[in-house]
């Protein structure tokens, strides 16, 4: 669970991460995530770790604490003809929203910008 999230810096299960990020409710998969681009998230950023989302729900898009972060259309669509539910969202409301959805039971797959 996500217990903090501020501008730059963000408490996942009592640890502390002050860099983007890719994660699950069990593990995190990528830190320091580096993009080709750093306000774009892009399929080719993350497709080393796309054979390690089997059971992912849905997909969570942290796009920064202003959303500055632009989602490509291809990475949409991926995941749309995947059957993911993808959500974009500021980085805070992103947060609440990963909670949510693993208080509930499901797996969401997040990638968190945690800056601008």
């Amino acid at each position: 669970m996500i217990n903090f999230y501020k501008f730059g810096y963000i408490e996942i299960d009592g640890k502390e991460y002050t860099k983007d990020l890719i994660f699950t409710k069990d593990e995190i998969l990528v830190y320091p995530w580096w993009r080709k681009e750093g306000h774009i998230f892009s399929l080719g950023d993350i497709e080393s770790i796309l054979k390690k989302i089997e059971n992912v729900t849905h997909i969570i898009c942290g796009t920064g604490a202003y959303g500055i972060v632009r989602v490509e259309d291809n990475f949409i669509k991926y995941f749309k003809e995947a059957k993911k539910e993808i959500l974009i969202y500021d980085t805070k409301k992103a947060a609440d929203i990963f909670n949510s959805l693993v208080s509930n039971g499901m797996a969401p797959l997040a990638l968190f910008h945690l800056t601008c």
